[in-house]
This record gives C-alpha cells, structure tokens and sequence, in this order.
C-alpha cells in the first residue's frame, strides 16, 4: 500500500507524548541555563567584582583570570593559617530583633536608612568567655549596607563596660569599605599624624547563626582620642539629617547639599551636658566652626593647618573623595591649643577611583580650606611626604605588611580578593606633588511653585552679649518670609500654658545663595531663660509658594570671630612691652634683667622662642599668664633663680603655657610660686604650668603653692626633670600624658593628690623622695610603663599603683607610713586591660595592707605572685579612698 503524503497517519498517542517531554526539556534547559547565566550574572556583580576591583576602578582580564586561578590556593592557606580573628556573638531577642527587620524593610523599600534615638535596643555581644551588655541598631545612609546576611550595625556597650578596648563602634561588611583599601588608607592617616579610628576584621554571629567575616570600625568617642594620644573633648560634625531629608522629599540633596546651611552638632552629647569642661570646650569648639562656615575666620584660623593639610594631603593621593564630602567630616577639639583636628573615616576606596582628577578641588568645603595659605602650604607638603613614604619610604613596607596580615584574614571567605596595586598609589602622589589647587565653579537649582522642603529656615538659638537671641536665616536661593514665631519654656507649656507669639513679625529673609554663607537676621527674646530651656517655632513661606512651613529653633553658640588663640608680631610685641627686646639669634624674644610686672595675658607669636637669664623677676597679675608657642630658655643659677611669682601677695596666677615648640625647652633654677591653674574664659587646662608637644629639660626648679589641678603637666612631649621640687600642691604635683621621660632626684612633698600621675606614657624615676601625699605616691594607667628605683617614699595614701594595662617595677627602695596599700593593681576603664607590677628589694615598714591585686590582674613582690581579690575601682574612688 502507498502512503498519501498529502493524507499522512495520525500521529500516535506515544508519539504526542515523546514530542511533548522533548519540548519540556528543552524548556527546561532554556530555563535553567538563563537562571544559571542570570545567577552568575548577580554573583559575579555582587560577589566576585567587587573582590577583584583594583584601586583605578577597573581590573585587567587577564587579572581576573589569574586572581581566580589562585582561588583555591588562597582559601586552603587563609584555613590553615594560625592567624586569630577576634569572634563576636550577638545575641539579641526576637522582639528586637523584630525591630530591627522592620526598620531594614523600611529603609530597603524608601532607599535610605533614616536613624533616630529610639531605634537602639538592648542586647549582649559575647567575646570569648565574656560577655557585654550593649545597644544596637542598624547604620549606613544606602541599602549597600544592608543586603544578604551582612547587615551593618552601631553598637554601644552598657554599663561603662568597653569591648575589645572601645565603648562605641561600627560592624559591616568588608565590601562596604573597600575590603583592606580601608584599613590601608587609616593608617596613611596615622602615618600622617591624623586621627583616625580602628578598623580590623572579626568573625560575627547573630543568635548562633554565622554571618561570617565583618570589619569592625571604631566610633567618636574619648577611647578613640586617648588611644591615640589626645585628652578628651568634643568631636563635631555638620548635621546631615535635612540633607537626607530632602532626598527622600526631592530625589536630590539639593539645595542643602551645603555646609553652610548644616547645624553644628556634637557626638556623646549626654556626656558633654554632664561636664561643665566639655560644654565649655563645646561652645568654643562650635562657635569656630561656625565661624568658619560664615566666612568670618579663615581655615588656619579655626583649625590645625597642618593636620589638616596633610587629611587632605591623604585623601588626594588615594582619591578619597568620600572623606572630602562635608558631611562625612568629623573635627575634634584640642582643649590645649583650641585648634579643630579632623578625624579620617570613611575611604570609600570601593567608590572613587585614581585619576588624572584633583578630587580636593571639587567640593565646596575643600575648595575653601585650600584658599588658605597655611592649609595649601601644608597640603602640598603632605602629599611630598606621601610620595616619599610610598617611593623607598617607611610607609610604602608598613601598607604591604597591613595588607598582608588583613588578606589572609580576607581569604578565608573572600579568596578571589587580589591585593591593591600600591605602587599606582605611590605614581599619583609622585605626580601630585607639585600641584597647585585652584576654585572651580558653583551651582544653583531652579525653584518650583509647589515643592516642598525639609527645611526652609536655619534657625539657631545663641546666648548673645544681651541675652537669648534667635537667629535666623533663608536655608534656600530663594527669600522666604517667617509669618510668626512662638515661644515657649520647655515643659510648661501644659502645664501653665505659658506660650506667647513674638512680635516683630513677618520678617522677610533673603535668599541663600549656592556656596554662600546665610546672611543671619538677629532677633532678642524677651525672657532670660537658658537657651536649653526654651522651644522657639515657627511658620514660614517661601516666596512664590502658597503654603507654609514649619520650623525650630535649635540650641547652638555664636559665630567666632577671633581665632581662639590671639595672632601678634612680634613688632607689636616690642612696641607693647618694654621689658621685651629682639634676639640676636632669630627666631627669640629676651626679656631684659629686672623685676617686670605681667598685668595682662603674654601671648608670644607661633614659631617665636623666649629667653630669660639669671635673676630676672616676672610678677603676674591675677589675669597674668604667659604663652608661648616657640622653645623657652629660661637660664636661671643657683644664687639668681628666675622667679615666676605673683603680683599681689596671695592672689594666685593662671600659669605658663609652651606648646608646639617645635625645638627643646631648657630650663635651669627656675622658681614657679603661687599659681592657680591656666585659664583664660571658657579656656582651662589642668596643668598650671604645661609643655604641650613641646620637649623639656628642667634641672634644680621649683614648683610651690599650686592651688589648681596639676602643679606641672607636660602632654605629647619628651622630657628630663632633674633635681625638681613640688611642694604644697592642692592636687598632682606632677602629671604626664602620652609622654615619655625621666624623673632623676627631687622631691614631692604636701601633696593633696597624686605625687607623680602618667597616661599612656613612660616614665623612669630614680632616687627621689614623695613625702605627704594624700593619695599615691606614683599612679601609671592607660597603658603606660613604669621603671623606678632608689625611691624614699614616706607618708602617703598609696605607694606604687599600676592600673589599665599598664606595667610597671619598683625595686632598691623603701616605703614607709602607708595609710592604706603600699602596692596596687586593678581595670579602673574597662576599655584597658589587667595591669602588672614588679617589686624588688624594696623595704616596706608600714602600710594598712602590703599589696592589692584585682583578680586578672599581677602582682608579684620578690618573685612571689600576690593572691588575687575582688576589687570595685569604682567604689574606691566614689568613696574617697583615691582622688580620680
């Protein structure tokens, strides 16, 4: 039989059946090779490119194939390395935890992450054995910070306990940070001399539950400033919340992308509210910055030129520009030399690339501060001293060593992460060393008739030389008019209904133009009230608009003026003063032989030495002091002492303030009686005489009759005190902070605090006597590391006291009347670890108790360990057995 083609059979039922798997397999595989190709796709963006990312933003193939290629390789040796990484465990309540997915959503589906106080809750972090109480929430402005498992978190710890050494700090993923490029571009900082926090790697779970490796970044607090050799003060930045604000409002950050128009706000406000000294460093501290903003001082006024320089100086060799974004800047306070510091974070390395570009000169900010001479100067000296530090300098090996210790962590989930090109680093700052910045342009933005603001009004309330005043301003490059404003006395206003309208009102505010600072419209309150009491509001419109917005009234401090510390000539100098006469050698005032009265504040120009000889008399006036901020040669003899007294009997002077000297201060028979302790207005150092990064040798002085904290405090300096005398000191006679140096001889006597009390330093004392003081003889905390011999040591609270991981031995030595233990060691800031003392051959004949040794803490006396015992530090000193 023939077969029709045009009439073929009927297809089978197994036939239909075979076609149909057919079809679905191919579907299936169609399906599965995208899924894979698109999965690949993702793991490749996400996972593998930033891992192999270089620092110019874009990597080589062949890189890339080699880098992989080397993926096994890098896993097995990261695994078997004895490298330890710290392991942290968080553990954390369902309810809170609840809290914190509900906030993640929120920011995921709004693209920003808006932070408030109430977001913090409770929680314990688990470090080895131990484990601490602390507050948590989420951080970081973008979602970058909050994909997969890795979420970043803020944690501070409860209770005044410290983990790993900090109080406060951050826990993200290494990605967010550039992986190693971050810790790499802190420590060009540190190198620098710059404050910047610590970022290393650790392991983290949440809930038992292993998340992997994160980096963990310090925060703003006073652990990261004493860690680094700083005293404690206030640390600013400009208020970026209304900069977000508008991003969620407008899609942009415009017209508030603009320091000028940001608020000026502290970190650890708490803290500061608590400390008349930090509220007072605070006031100072913002009313420069302010200054600064409003173009009433200029960079090298308000700041320390030369650190600043040399942060910008790092951020352009590693084409930071993250750090270089006003709102991404942080400025400490120096409390000594009243300059603003600012603190590096941040790098972003991940996000900005080297290029032939002058990043430095893009953004307003930074535009402004290298318009002064002093900061340009020291910015282009920063980057020469990069380039030689990366060229066959020290720095160039200390990066490679970092980089290598932090890969073979990185390695043990990151193993396709190559390690950064630093000689592409070391080729920009060469190239850079010889440029000179210049402006660019400014930007404006159109308005629209319906669109609304975050804010339209800067608002601040200030302290004026009358009394509260509001002052306001346009926060837009339009005029906006204020329609009313109510006051009111905070937590009153239900109470009494105490709530007025002001007059005076409307007022109309000019427009802010882009890059300019506002032009502030002062207006008296009539109350006198403090300005932290009061709520100030109001209603404004911008002009063209129909409706209106609100605003408040933020507590804040005026604008300075003045540099904090007083510019002079030496011209005018010589012309004020006749006792003042020109060195032969540049660089030095002298002042003539003879008793001269000091009836106002002696302040020497920046770089300018001063010269006393033999029998010369300075007589200071209750408000007398003397500043200078070159090197003092006070050469005085045994029959012609130098004498630095007061000028009326019994009425005490501030005191002697050197700092950054720049050379060594010598001196010889010189005579300090009567003084107080240095203060100058809001500005109060601890010390009455004080060497602030200024190295001293003193032989055969003189210290008498301090009323105030520290009869000599010497800080970030090198010194040597032979023969010296400190007698009838309300408080320490000697304090040292991150220091080093010798005591050689002298005595310390009638003392109503520490005899000798050092931080973070060393210190060798040999054969001198401490007689009659109140509390210890000699206290070492923070990590500081004692060596002393031949001490006489008669009638005191307490001996020998080692405390906060630090170290110290006594030996060839006797110890008599005691009042309470001869020798002590304990963790008074639970940041720091246990502390050590050694005792040898040392005589004790009489003390309340032999020897204390916290628990963890060792103690050993003629090679014999002290037993270990409960000790509250904190109790101690509440209860005044020991002055803090």
């Amino acid at each position: 039989m023939r077969l029709d083609p045009e009439h073929p059979l009927p297809e089978t039922p197994r036939g239909k059946k075979r076609r149909a798997l057919t079809l679905a397999l191919l579907v299936a595989f169609l399906l599965g090779w995208s899924g894979l190709l698109f999965g690949a796709g993702f793991a490749y963006r996400d996972f593998i490119m930033p891992s192999l990312r270089s620092l110019t933003g874009a990597t080589a193939f062949s890189e890339i194939v080699a880098s992989l290629g080397r993926v096994p390789e890098r896993w097995l040796r990261a695994r078997f390395d004895e490298v330890e990484v710290p392991k942290l465990s968080l553990d954390i309540k369902f309810k809170q935890l609840h809290k914190i997915h509900q906030k993640r959503e929120e920011a995921l589906a709004q693209g920003l992450l808006v932070t408030e106080d109430d977001d913090f809750v409770p929680a314990e972090i688990r470090h080895g054995e131990r484990s601490v109480p602390v507050e948590v929430r989420l951080k970081g402005d973008l979602p970058d910070h909050l994909l997969g498992d890795k979420w970043s978190f803020r944690v501070k710890t409860r209770d005044g306990k410290a983990l790993l050494g900090m109080r406060r700090f951050s826990l993200q993923a290494p990605r967010t940070r550039g992986f190693q490029a971050e810790p790499l571009f802190l420590e060009s900082l540190r190198w620098l001399g710059v404050l910047a926090p610590r970022y290393f790697f650790v392991e983290f779970e949440v809930n038992g539950r292993d998340i992997g490796l994160m980096a963990l970044e310090e925060h703003f607090d006073k652990v990261l400033l004493e860690s680094q050799g700083r005293r404690e003060s206030v640390i600013l930045k400009f208020d970026e919340s209304i900069f977000w604000q508008n991003q969620l409002h407008a899609g942009h950050h415009l017209p508030f992308d603009d320091y000028r128009k940001a608020p000026i706000e502290a970190f650890g406000m708490g803290a500061i509210r608590r400390s008349p000294e930090l509220m007072r460093d605070l006031a100072a501290a913002r009313g420069l910055l302010r200054g600064f903003a409003e173009g009433k001082l200029s960079a090298s006024e308000v700041f320390d030129e030369a650190l600043l320089g040399r942060y910008l100086a790092a951020c352009e060799v590693w084409a930071a520009q993250h750090p270089c974004r006003w709102h991404n800047l942080r400025f400490y306070m120096n409390p000594i030399d009243r300059e603003l510091e600012p603190i590096g974070f941040d790098g972003n390395l991940h996000l900005s690339w080297l290029s032939p570009a002058l990043l430095t000169a893009q953004e307003p900010i930074t535009r402004e501060f290298l318009r002064d001479e002093a900061v340009r100067g020291a910015f282009l000296e920063g980057i020469r001293e990069l380039a030689e530090g990366l060229n066959d300098g020290e720095l160039l090996p200390r990066l490679q060593r970092l980089q290598g210790d932090d890969l073979a962590i990185l390695h043990r989930e990151f193993p396709a992460r190559s390690a950064l090109d630093l000689g592409v680093v070391a080729a920009r700052a060469s190239a850079l060393s010889g440029l000179d910045p210049t402006a660019l342009f400014d930007s404006s933005l159109p308005s629209h008739a319906e669109r609304r603001y975050p804010s339209t009004v800067l608002a601040n309330l200030i302290l004026g030389e009358h009394g509260p005043e509001l002052q306001l301003a346009s926060a837009l490059p339009y005029p906006v008019r204020v329609e009313e404003v109510r006051l009111q006395r905070e937590g009153t206003a239900q109470a009494t209904g105490f709530s007025e309208l002001l007059a005076g009102f409307p007022i109309d505010l000019p427009a802010t133009r882009e890059g300019a600072a506002p032009a502030w419209r002062s207006v008296a309150l009539p109350v006198t009230a403090e300005i932290e009491a009061l709520r100030v509001s109001g209603e404004a419109r911008v002009e063209g608009q129909r409706h209106t917005h609100t605003f408040t009234a933020r507590p804040s401090h005026p604008a300075a003026t003045a540099p904090a510390l007083p510019r002079v000539t030496p011209a005018e100098l010589l012309a004020r003063h006749a006792f003042l006469r020109a060195s032969s050698d540049p660089g030095f005032l002298e002042i003539l032989p003879g008793s001269w009265p000091i009836e106002a504040p002696l302040w020497l120009p920046a770089g300018m030495g001063l010269r006393i000889g033999p029998g010369t008399q300075l007589r200071f006036a209750p408000e007398g002091l003397l500043v200078v901020r070159g090197p003092t040669e006070f050469s005085g003899s045994e029959a012609q002492p130098i004498l630095l007294e007061p000028l009326l009997a019994e009425e005490p002077w501030p005191g002697v303030l050197v700092l950054d000297a720049g050379a060594e201060s010598l001196w010889s028979h010189v005579q300090v009686r009567q003084t107080r302790g240095f203060e100058l207005g809001d500005w109060r150092l601890t010390g009455a005489v004080t060497f602030y990064q200024s190295d001293i040798s003193m032989s055969h002085c003189h210290f008498r009759e301090n009323s105030g904290e520290d009869a000599l405090n010497i800080v970030r300096s090198r010194f040597l005190l032979e023969e010296i005398t400190v007698v009838d000191a309300a408080s320490d006679g000697f304090d040292g902070d991150f220091t080093r140096g010798e005591i050689r001889g002298g005595r310390f006597a009638r003392i109503g605090g520490d005899g000798i009390d050092v931080s973070a330093s060393n210190l060798s004392v040999s054969g001198t006597r401490l007689e009659e003081i109140r509390d210890k003889a000699i206290s070492v905390g923070e990590g500081s590391h004692l060596v002393a011999t031949g001490l006489r040591i008669d009638t005191v609270g307490s001996a020998i006291v080692s405390k906060d991981d630090s170290e110290a031995a006594i030996r060839d030595s006797t110890i008599q009347n005691v009042e309470h233990a001869a020798f002590m060691v304990y963790v008074k800031k639970p940041e720091f670890g246990p502390a050590r003392l050694k005792v040898e051959d040392v005589a004790v004949k009489s003390a309340g108790e032999l020897a204390i040794a916290q628990w963890g803490s060792d103690l050993v006396i003629d090679g014999v360990a002290q037993p270990g015992q409960d000790f509250d530090a904190d109790a101690v000193y509440e209860s005044g057995y020991m002055k803090k």
